[in-house]
């Protein structure tokens, strides 16, 4: 879509006239944003488990806010000059954003806990669990879905501390408490007015 809204000069110069058309120029484009979506995906899992180093005793694991830090610093080049002490809370970085970190943080960490309780078994990778995960999400009306949203800011918030994890701290919300928070937002949002606030 983005490379849609471009005029034609762009296109032409980059792409060549008719390159919607043209399938090899299409399959050269699709190669090259599926690489650099690879890549992405792969870097962002390098800077979270980073800071998930499994250590005796454990290391503090990094707060949201640096988290979030460190993946908009590296990854979007519009952050590159901003103090990094301002980045977590630039207003571009919406709390739904830091909650998809969060998110997948806490995935990645259940992945590393059953891989290493179930050595040898054929666990998923933390990208299929995900995907999977976030099938089911969005079967959900709004509400629930930023009820959980908040419930794994809350649980962000309250599990890195520096001590040992175990898979139980590292649960995802349970349906009881999804529905409780859900609730909550239902109760307390105008009809299409669903705020992470």
């Amino acid at each position: 879509a983005l490379i849609d809204k471009q005029d034609a000069a762009f296109h032409n110069e980059h792409l060549g006239p008719n390159y919607c058309k043209d399938i090899k120029v299409m399959t050269q484009l699709d190669n090259l944003i599926g690489n650099q979506l690879k890549a992405d995906k792969n870097q962002l899992a390098t800077i979270i488990k980073s800071g998930l180093a499994i250590t005796d005793p454990p290391i503090p694991v990094p707060r949201l806010g640096m988290l979030v830090t460190n993946v908009y610093a590296t990854l979007y080049s519009v952050f590159r000059d901003v103090p990094l002490e301002a980045i977590s809370q630039d207003g571009r970085i919406t709390k739904g954003a830091k909650a998809q970190l969060a998110y997948i943080r806490l995935m990645i960490t259940r992945n590393q806990l059953q891989r290493a309780r179930n050595a040898g078994a054929n666990t998923p990778t933390f990208w299929n669990q995900i995907d999977d995960n976030l099938q089911f999400q969005m079967r959900h009306p709004s509400t629930y879905q930023l009820a959980f949203s908040k419930l794994i800011l809350q649980k962000d918030q309250a599990l890195w501390d520096g001590t040992r994890l175990s898979i139980d701290d590292v649960s995802l919300p349970t349906e009881a408490k999804i529905q409780a928070e859900q609730a909550l937002v239902s109760t307390t949002s105008k009809p299409g007015q669903i705020s992470m606030s």
